[in-house]
């Protein structure tokens, strides 16, 4: 179980998390803290209920989740709000914290959910780059629910197709995949998303490009 947090947690940090929850909100994002110690809470919670059952787990919540909730919150900056950039068609771009620390994106959300009978939640589209140079033009997606990490989700954009891989809500791009993904999405029109939930649903998003191109070289400039 060690192992298995750690690896969460790196993943959680390396990726594209790095984003306040309550200064992003609106547009479905999370703070990398409250990211990790979300999916840990959750993997805690499963290993307990399958080792002994809910008494174990009354037992050890304040051993284990406690303590990580205290280390993890002590990393979120006091202060992280987010900043609106500006609107390019249906697209915005935000940036959030200063200096090297500073994080834009270029943002979409889905105009279209299917299938209907599914509670999808938020589904955005992100394409984020960091002052600090640990990432730049990194394209992800989130949605409102826990995605099938075995039936891998791909981002489609005209004939053109990207394998992505799940982890939780959300959904990257290999990275040697992420500069021909963000190419694909400044030149096409429409961005298509396929995916499944761990209830066994298979959804499908679509997203509109009309003015991604701007936001995402705007969000790339910001962050330079």
């Amino acid at each position: 179980m060690t192992d298995r947090l750690k690896d969460l947690l790196i993943l959680r940090g390396t990726k594209a998390v790095s984003k306040d929850e309550g200064a992003f909100r609106g547009a479905g994002c999370v703070h990398p803290g409250l990211r990790s110690l979300s999916l840990a809470s959750n993997f805690i919670r499963n290993q307990l209920y399958a080792a002994g059952g809910l008494e174990i787990l009354m037992k050890l919540r304040l051993a284990l989740i406690l303590p990580l909730a205290a280390t993890l919150l002590a990393a979120v900056p006091a202060v992280a709000q987010s900043k609106a950039i500006g609107r390019f068609n249906d697209w915005r771009v935000y940036t959030e914290g200063e200096g090297r620390q500073m994080i834009c994106f270029a943002t979409v959300e889905a105009s279209d959910k299917a299938p209907k009978s599914t509670e999808h939640g938020e589904v955005i589209f992100y394409v984020t780059a960091w002052k600090s140079g640990a990432a730049s033009n990194q394209p992800s997606l989130r949605v409102g629910y826990t995605l099938r990490s075995d039936i891998a989700p791909a981002a489609v954009v005209g004939r053109e197709r990207f394998p992505m891989y799940a982890a939780g809500p959300e959904a990257f791009v290999k990275d040697n995949r992420d500069s021909a993904l963000v190419e694909a999405l400044k030149k096409g029109s429409e961005l298509r998303v396929e995916a499944a939930s761990v209830k066994d649903a298979r959804t499908a998003y679509h997203f509109s490009l009309k003015g991604s191109r701007e936001a995402i070289d705007k969000a790339r400039s910001l962050c330079k």
